[in-house]
């Protein structure tokens, strides 16, 4: 009698577990077929979707990689051909001539120094100043090693005009020694600290 309720138990237990597991099967097929059937549909949007993409993305990138001269040329719209703009490089180097050798000349004389070429007036001073004074040019800057402005070099082979007086005006009132020197009469890296600090 025992045995007989086991065996049936254990029916009842194995029919339901193959209930459940054909159930779930077919929810799954269900799902999968819903699936499929809307990635068919979808499917011809997504490489349409793809497609136009990877066009989009050619078309940029050739006319990032296009020159103008060229692209004109070969637009069927373009009456003619505009010239192409000459080509530009480098320079050999950011300073020479005699700026390069009032460079040396300074940093072979302050070592301990920082130089910077090509600054301006509103580069060096705050506060007001004139526009035509802000814009004149500083050909080099010699800085302490903390970047404390020391002193104004100019050079040049014309004489002091009244602009470049009105510039030493102007930073010596801001406590910036302005020196000039000419190209042809540099001093030597020996004597550069006491010209700079006045010794």
């Amino acid at each position: 009698m025992f045995l007989f309720k086991l065996v049936l138990v254990l029916a009842i237990i194995v029919a339901a577990l193959l209930l459940v597991f054909r159930f779930h099967k077919q929810i799954r097929s269900g799902i999968r077929g819903a699936t499929a059937g809307s990635d068919k549909r979808e499917e011809p949007t997504r490489a349409a979707d793809l497609e136009q993409f990877i066009a989009a993305y050619r078309r940029d990138r050739a006319s990032k990689h296009a020159q103008p001269g060229v692209a004109a040329a070969q637009s069927p719209s373009a009456p003619e051909a505009t010239p192409s703009a000459p080509a530009v490089k480098a320079r050999a180097a950011f300073l020479s001539g005699s700026a390069k050798l009032a460079f040396l000349v300074l940093k072979a004389g302050l070592p301990d120094h920082h130089i910077f070429a090509n600054t301006r007036v509103s580069d060096v001073m705050d506060g007001t100043t004139g526009a035509a004074l802000a814009n004149l040019p500083i050909d080099l800057l010699v800085c302490t090693k903390d970047l404390a402005i020391v002193a104004a070099v100019d050079f040049s082979s014309a004489t002091q005009s009244d602009t470049a007086r009105e510039k030493e005006q102007a930073l010596a009132s801001a406590g910036i020694r302005y020196l000039h020197f000419a190209p042809e009469a540099f001093p030597k890296p020996a004597e550069v600290r006491r010209l700079i600090y006045g010794e």
